[in-house]
């Protein structure tokens, strides 16, 4: 039972590997690098976009706009807001290329680093609270139900982190 386990390990890198070449190995293809290379970017993009759009909404209701959660459509005037969404065309579309060159099963998980590369930019360009786990305060419409619990009941028990953690392993939580 370890013989084959041990064949499926793949032999270490060669010595002296430029890192294109590296990264080649590592893909198993210049294909698959390139498609790997695509999706990263891709997340670099889409995550910097979202920072970008929230600056272009910000910077419309300090002109005295009214917000987009109120209905006003003020921000549609912002070019910081329209340099937002066409780097989220260019993102999407890096990441629509970059199944062209690598399978689904290389590209679609590092779709996850655009959570951490817009929580990275949100930290350093707006200023937000992070910690390990993400923000620091949640807005309180956001709470954690279980499905035991009734329709608009406190939530009180979600809240606190000890509840929260208790919620998240009961089953699955919706946001209310």
């Amino acid at each position: 039972a370890i013989a084959p386990l041990a064949a499926m390990i793949p032999p270490p890198p060669p010595a002296h590997l430029s890192m294109r070449a590296e990264i080649e190995w590592l893909a198993g293809s210049a294909d698959n690098a390139r498609g790997v290379a695509l999706a990263l970017s891709s997340s670099l993009f889409i995550g910097a976009s979202f920072i970008i759009k929230k600056k272009g909404l910000l910077m419309s209701v300090e002109k005295g706009g009214s917000s987009a959660s109120a209905g006003g459509f003020s921000y549609l005037r912002q070019p910081v807001w329209w340099l937002g969404m066409l780097t989220m065309i260019g993102g999407e579309s890096a990441n629509f290329i970059a199944y062209a060159y690598a399978p689904a099963i290389l590209v679609t998980p590092l779709g996850a680093a655009t959570i951490a590369a817009s929580a990275v930019f949100a930290r350093f360009f707006l200023g937000e609270d992070m910690h390990i786990c993400g923000a620091r305060r949640a807005p309180p419409e956001r709470v954690c139900v279980s499905p035991s619990e009734p329709e608009g009941g406190g939530g009180s028990v979600a809240r606190a982190p000890r509840g929260l953690l208790h919620e998240c392993r009961a089953g699955p939580c919706r946001l209310s």
